[in-house]
């Protein structure tokens, strides 16, 4: 048998998953055979809980509300993915590239992103990833370019964010409460009067800049990129926590 007969029985074996249609009295589920086939199913609110997508192509996909808790997405491509209200608490994004992903209100409690890729060029109107409303309690952020990133009204606490570059990320609303914040350059960050810090942290020696007001800085333009900021994205519930 060839090595690449070898390689897809391999694949099959692992990413044979089911992915259970929500909405149904009785779900049925969808087994994945083929490496081709990720890329037609409708996966919005699909039920890929602890599925194994480690390298899939999933740029551009539409999969707002699906269940991606404990998966393991390592390596996959999610450059303009929407994952707006996704629940991707305890999954394993190490090395995945999420630039200009729509996070916006995704459970992300738990989840690794060690090595992603959130920071990209500015042609998309903004320059990374949007996380806002988004729960990253204890996150593993460690050592992200993070530059630019919304993360307003996003829950941070007991995040990792040790030694990220948060450079003029939008951080109004924020709660950063016992957010792990060593080493991390928040040279022109954005924050308000709402976003909360440790009782010791000192935003102005960290070189943050405050704005006036409750909300986000919509309307404002960014430091970083010039523009204005974009809106807070999909309404609705929070994903399942």
């Amino acid at each position: 048998m060839s090595h690449s007969v070898h390689a897809f029985a391999r694949w099959v074996s692992a990413v044979a998953i089911a992915v259970a249609v929500v909405g149904c009295a009785a779900p049925q589920p969808i087994v994945i055979t083929d490496p081709d086939q990720i890329r037609t199913i409708d996966l919005r609110e699909a039920n890929l809980r602890g599925a194994n997508l480690e390298g899939a192509m999933l740029a551009k996909r539409q999969m707002m509300r699906a269940d991606l808790s404990k998966a393991n997405l390592r390596g996959a491509d999610l450059r303009q993915a929407d994952l707006s209200l996704a629940n991707l608490r305890g999954a394993d994004l190490t090395g995945a590239d999420l630039r200009w992903a729509n996070l916006t209100r995704a459970n992300l409690r738990e989840t690794n992103f060690e090595g992603a890729v959130f920071y990209g060029d500015d042609s998309m109107g903004n320059f990374g990833a949007n996380m806002r409303r988004a729960d990253l309690r204890k996150a593993k952020l460690r050592g992200a370019d993070l530059r630019g990133i919304t993360f307003g009204s996003a829950d941070l606490r007991y995040a990792d964010l040790r030694e990220t570059d948060l450079r003029g990320a939008d951080l109004g609303n924020a709660d950063l409460t016992w957010a792990k914040l060593d080493k991390a350059n928040l040279e022109g960050a954005l924050y308000n009067v709402e976003t909360r810090f440790a009782q010791s942290f000192r935003p102005e020696e960290r070189g943050m800049v405050t704005r006036m007001g409750r909300g986000n800085f919509h309307g404002a333009a960014h430091p970083i990129t010039g523009r204005f900021s974009l809106d807070d994205g999909p309404r609705g519930r929070p994903a399942s926590r």
